[in-house]
């Protein structure tokens, strides 16, 4: 995210997702398999930040519980379509370099991640 534009929300989104990363801890995935259907998964709701036990930082426990929705999708290089839980059909631009996939975390329109920046998924 651009920290010259980007609101205050999604700086502390960013800060929260990178400290969790450090830790293995992934909040958002997807599993895309060949049939072309799609699993997500979504911890967002299940973030807890509280102040640590000595007072001086914060903990940040990574989610045990996660909300999953499964779907399907198309590809065709450049736009991902996935339908969503309304059976409307979103679309973004994704790019692909490698293992890693970046999308505009606007365009992906997911509750507590669609203010602004991207989104980088990293295939394993």
């Amino acid at each position: 995210i651009n920290n010259d534009t980007a609101s205050d929300d999604a700086k502390n989104a960013r800060d929260i997702l990178n400290f969790l990363t450090a830790k293995d801890c992934y909040i958002l995935s997807f599993t895309f398999n060949s049939d072309l259907t799609v699993t997500a998964s979504n911890s967002s709701n299940y973030v807890e930040i509280s102040v640590n036990s000595a007072g001086t930082g914060l903990e940040i426990p990574c989610p045990t519980e996660s909300d999953t929705e499964a779907s399907t999708y198309t590809f065709d290089g450049m736009v991902l379509n996935i339908l969503d839980g309304n059976g409307e059909t979103v679309s973004v631009d994704v790019t692909i370099n490698g293992d890693v996939m970046a999308v505009d975390a606007a365009d992906l329109d997911i509750p507590n991640f669609n203010d602004s920046g991207e989104l980088i998924f990293i295939k394993r």
